[in-house]
């Protein structure tokens, strides 16, 4: 029994017989390894396509470099001490810092527009402590909480703009930057076919992004996914 990237490479020689202009984007690094390997058992001569996965294709459309999660540390405390008037000192601030930027990252993958996210945050920790009876009070410690919920927008709009200027940023910002980018890319690249192969579950960013690739009927996309699921 063939594997899926065997099959589907088959599939893909039945209609293409160059591979000068051709980019296929995989989900991971790994899968790279063995896409190049089952492609060398396939053919004998001619040149392989572009192979990169779908990380290393967000960069390319935005521009941006990823940055590492200290060096985004630092950055985030940068940001933090102009705009708070009593900072806390920077391990205190690190305790809770790297659980906030996973957060924008995931905010961003998702294109969740931040100006209410974080207040709706706040409404629905509220709601969770309501009382029909009227017996809850708010504590100053839960007041705090919630006032720092809504200061969150405040340091993400911060935080974006500074790593924009630095031309670095974290994997969601890259992707939501992709998604401002990708008409100008693709009419950059319109002489290239994409190939999407072995994904199984997108965020919302990708579904966009990949969307707009496939609106050129030159393009294609094969999942790796179970049927019923599919």
């Amino acid at each position: 029994m063939q594997s899926f990237i065997s099959n589907t490479l088959d599939e893909i020689l039945k209609t293409t017989n160059s591979f000068k202009d051709v980019v296929f984007i995989l989900p991971s690094q790994r899968a790279k390894v063995f896409v190049k390997q089952t492609f060398k058992d396939k053919i004998s001569v001619g040149f392989l396509p572009e192979i990169i996965n779908v990380e290393q294709f967000i960069n390319q459309i935005s521009g941006i470099e990823k940055a590492d999660s200290v060096q985004l540390l630092f950055h985030f405390y940068t940001i933090y001490k102009g705009l708070e008037k009593e900072p806390v000192a920077f391990d205190v601030f690190a305790s809770w810092a790297f659980t906030v930027i996973q957060d924008f990252n995931e905010i961003d993958q998702h294109l969740i527009d931040t100006k209410d996210i974080f207040v709706y945050l706040r409404d629905i920790q509220r709601l969770k402590k309501w009382s029909v009876k009227g017996e809850f009070k708010e504590t100053e410690l839960m007041k705090d909480h919630y006032s720092f919920l809504e200061k969150l927008n405040i340091f993400y709009d911060a935080f974006y703009q500074f790593l924009l200027e630095k031309n670095i940023g974290y994997q969601g910002l890259i992707y939501r930057e992709s998604c401002k980018k990708i008409d100008a890319f693709l009419q950059k690249n319109s002489n290239k076919k994409f190939f999407i192969i072995g994904f199984n579950a997108l965020n919302t960013a990708e579904e966009y992004l990949f969307q707009k690739v496939l609106e050129n009927e030159n393009s294609d996309i094969y999942w790796d996914i179970d049927q019923a699921f599919f």
